[in-house]
């Protein structure tokens, strides 16, 4: 039940950001409506960056000294 409670705070963190980006923030004066998408975009894009980012010091890790932990942690963060 433990290792439940971090997954479903990240839904919560996840769902709200959504809401206050999407829904509650108001629209920009020039770009209007479709300036929104930034939030959810600059956001992603991020995360993906972080994710190549562990993939490879990982994957140079698992090159150099070997262990199924760096191989679980690589594909997870491909994943």
């Amino acid at each position: 039940m433990g290792e439940r409670i971090p997954g479903w705070l990240a839904w919560a963190a996840v769902t709200a950001s959504m809401y206050l980006g999407l829904i509650y923030a108001p629209p920009e004066k020039v770009m209007g409506d479709s300036q929104r998408i930034m939030y959810f975009h600059v956001a992603a894009a991020w995360n993906g960056f972080l994710a190549f980012g562990v993939v490879l010091v990982a994957a140079i890790l698992y090159l150099a000294r070997g262990g199924r932990r760096w191989s679980r942690l690589v594909y997870a963060s491909a994943e």
